[in-house]
């Protein structure tokens, strides 16, 4: 597995926002973000488009070393409880993200103390049994329209037409979304909410992600709980920096309310802006 950095900091966004957290990143991800506002320019692209876009190898941790480390750091911090793994996307090594849960829950268990492991997703990559089983939260960022790079946005980050159409045929995975929901102990859908065209995707994804979990239930005869999708949806405002947080969270809580969503801000760019490590 490719681990690019760990520290320890709060989790900024989500259910368990607030809590003290160990971090650990992987490099590399199947997506390429450049998130666009309503009228089409460039918004943001992937806050963490060291790790993403084009993570440089020199910059990858010893696997081993980093397992020992994020160990070493759990015992120098006993009041850290929660584990998250993030990325890039942590799904595409999952035999290295099984092994990475495995170690470190072997140190926990010696040392009578119970971990909350969080991995953080784009949801475009099913998890396998093994993995749906280990982790306790699965917080799943399924990618919207607005994330996929234009035309003119290839050459100044440095993509290709290819990479753009991989990112919009495979950013959404209905199979993989309905499987975390149905499967995983527990999950937080967290959408980038740029506007009210994100609100009516949104709201179009959730259709579609229901008739799957409904399907799913039919043919399940009563050995699969039935899921309403809408009660794990939070929103959470587009941006980079505290200005364009604070700027987007009215509009994007009352989207909230007229859906029954659940609101989440970025409360680590809030309190440091948006750098590394924090």
């Amino acid at each position: 597995m490719k681990i690019i950095e760990h520290f320890v900091s709060i989790q900024g966004e989500g259910i368990r926002t607030g809590r003290p957290s160990l971090f650990i990143r992987t490099a590399g991800c199947n997506l390429k973000c450049v998130f666009h506002s309503g009228d089409g320019r460039v918004a943001s692209i992937c806050d963490t488009s060291y790790a993403s876009f084009n993570p440089d190898p020199p910059t990858f941790m010893n696997f081993d070393k980093a397992k020992e480390e994020c160990i070493q750091i759990l015992k120098e911090n006993p009041g850290v409880t929660d584990v998250v793994v993030t990325g890039g996307e942590p799904l595409l090594d999952q035999e290295g993200l099984v092994s990475l849960i495995a170690d470190i829950n072997t140190y926990a268990v010696s040392a009578d103390r119970d971990l909350t492991w969080t991995v953080e997703t784009n949801g475009s990559i099913t998890p396998g049994n093994t993995l749906l089983e280990m982790v306790d939260l699965w917080s799943v960022s399924p990618k919207l329209s607005s994330s996929t790079p234009a035309a003119k946005d290839l050459k100044k980050y440095g993509l290709t037409t290819a990479a753009a159409e991989k990112h919009e045929s495979s950013r959404i995975n209905l199979h993989a979304l309905s499987t975390i929901i149905l499967f995983g102990h527990d999950l937080q859908l967290k959408f980038v909410y740029a506007g009210p065209e994100s609100e009516q995707e949104i709201k179009s994804l959730a259709r579609d992600i229901q008739d799957c979990l409904d399907a799913a239930y039919e043919q399940g005869q009563g050995l699969i709980d039935h899921e309403e999708v809408n009660r794990y949806i939070m929103l959470m405002p587009e941006g980079i920096t505290s200005k364009a947080i604070l700027g987007k969270s009215d509009e994007c809580v009352q989207a909230c309310i007229r859906n029954g969503w659940t609101f989440t801000s970025r409360m680590h760019i809030l309190i440091w802006g948006n750098v590394k490590e924090k």
